[in-house]
């Protein structure tokens, strides 16, 4: 699992704490990372200025992705081809 943004706002997210209790409780890694990094008004009103995401894996090489703001991109690789797959927009 990977959490990358801006600064400080990524551990304040808790993002990677909460997708580990998902996957504990048997959630796939797209279940894990749905819902994204939890933007937090609060502390930063600012939606398009917390560039924060989530990529959750597992061991039999399955992907989650999910990010704060839409148009997230991450590059990944299965048995068969690279590729590059969007981030779910956040619902």
């Amino acid at each position: 699992m990977v959490c990358a943004g801006l600064g400080e706002i990524v551990p304040r997210s808790l993002a990677s704490f909460v997708a580990v209790e998902k996957l504990r409780s048997g959630a796939s890694p797209q279940q894990a990372a749905d819902g994204g990094p939890p933007h937090r008004p609060e502390e930063n009103p600012d939606v398009a200025a917390c560039h924060v995401g989530i990529l959750v894996l597992d061991f039999a090489g399955r992907s989650g992705p999910d990010a704060i703001q839409p148009g997230v991109t991450y590059a990944g690789r299965d048995a068969l081809e690279d590729r590059v797959l969007p981030a779910p927009v956040p619902g």
